[in-house]
């Protein structure tokens, strides 16, 4: 089916993309496929950025990522998939499974604008006009096109029909199929499906970070994922009045030094388990970690944000049962905070019982 083009709105992409690296090569090698799944979609993000892991001796899993290549970039050209462009009226994406077309590299006027890529979506008539399926019938694909390229009906499928099982849904040859446990792939059912997801029917998806969100990278924001979900939905931007949120493990009460990887958050600088003061915005609960350095990284669960999570210290863990917080390690209870538990680059006092980066040091 041939696509048509519409005015390219800032929503994330969900395209394929070449064969996974990084994590995924290191979790398979090593681990065993799904061990680094619990952050998967944050691997998956810097690998998209093109940064190099960092995986310590004995681990499966990227423990931070250098992304050094980002901080010397040229503000007045684009960057797409290691490539660097230059302002100019078009160019061709090298994937024809990416859904965009007449992209070109454009910089406002702007005092310190960056450089960015606008392109123009092709939207799928299958995707936005489902009529065109008629009943008991599914639109297949091919993992080197955008749009859906034919109708298959059970009436019409054959002995030579290639069928897919997974997880207990059955899906024709050609099908697409998004698996809940991988959510940064998607799936086509091929012949020589084997029941698993590491084969040429899955690909990794994008989700158009150099494409969409330069200037939030260039600005060090944030990028904020549902439920650890694939994509980002929004970014969160540095503001003066945030504060950080040390991490304190039951085994070392003071923060740890010794880890030297860390995240930078505007003029703040975070280390591993650290976290940010919740948005004073409010609104859906947010919670922003270092998790995997050098990104502050954000998720939202959809709940109102309670008071901020903060360590216990060893003696009143091992006395009230704190539980271990799965992504860290570090045992943690939601009590009131002070300017004793966060680290500010102005002067820190409290204010309606809670600390406030005010001034100057």
């Amino acid at each position: 089916m041939a696509g048509k083009l519409v005015v390219l709105l800032p929503l994330a992409l969900l395209a394929l993309t070449g064969a996974p690296t990084g994590a995924r090569a290191a979790s398979t090698a090593k681990c065993g496929e799904g061990a680094c799944s619990g952050l998967r979609h944050l691997h998956h993000y810097y690998e998209e950025l093109g940064c190099t892991p960092i995986t310590k001796e004995g681990e499966c899993c990227p423990s931070s990522y250098d992304c050094g290549h980002m901080a010397t970039r040229d503000k007045s050209r684009c960057y797409f998939k290691g490539a660097a462009l230059d302002v100019r009226p078009d160019f061709e994406l090298l994937d024809p499974s990416v859904c965009l077309a007449g992209c070109f590299c454009r910089q406002t006027k702007e005092a310190n604008a960056v450089a960015s890529l606008t392109c123009a979506q092709i939207e799928c008539p299958s995707l936005f006009n489902p009529s065109l399926i008629p009943e008991g019938c599914v639109a297949t694909y091919s993992m080197d096109k955008c749009c859906s390229d034919g109708v298959l009906c059970q009436q019409n499928t054959t002995a030579e029909t290639a069928k897919c099982e997974w997880k207990g849904e059955t899906y024709l040859e050609g099908q697409k199929f998004y698996p809940d446990e991988e959510p940064c792939k998607t799936c086509i059912c091929k012949r020589g499906f084997d029941g698993t997801l590491n084969g040429p029917w899955c690909k990794e998806a994008t989700c158009g970070l150099e494409l969409h969100h330069t200037r939030d990278l260039a600005r060090g924001c944030a990028p904020v994922f549902w439920k650890s979900t694939c994509c980002p939905i929004e970014w969160r931007c540095p503001a003066e009045d945030d504060v950080v949120v040390a991490a304190v493990t039951t085994k070392n009460p003071a923060p740890a030094e010794a880890d030297a990887a860390s995240c930078k958050w505007g003029s703040l600088t975070l280390r591993r388990g650290d976290g940010l003061s919740a948005p004073k915005s409010g609104g859906a609960c947010e919670t922003c970690r270092c998790d995997v350095p050098p990104h502050v990284t954000c998720n939202r669960g959809g709940e109102p944000c309670a008071a901020p999570e903060v360590a216990a210290p060893e003696a009143a863990a091992a006395s009230e049962g704190v539980p271990v917080d799965a992504a860290t390690g570090s045992t943690r209870t939601a009590r009131s905070y002070t300017c004793a538990n966060v680290r500010c680059v102005s002067k820190c006092v409290m204010k309606d019982g809670h600390p406030h980066c005010v001034g100057k040091e």
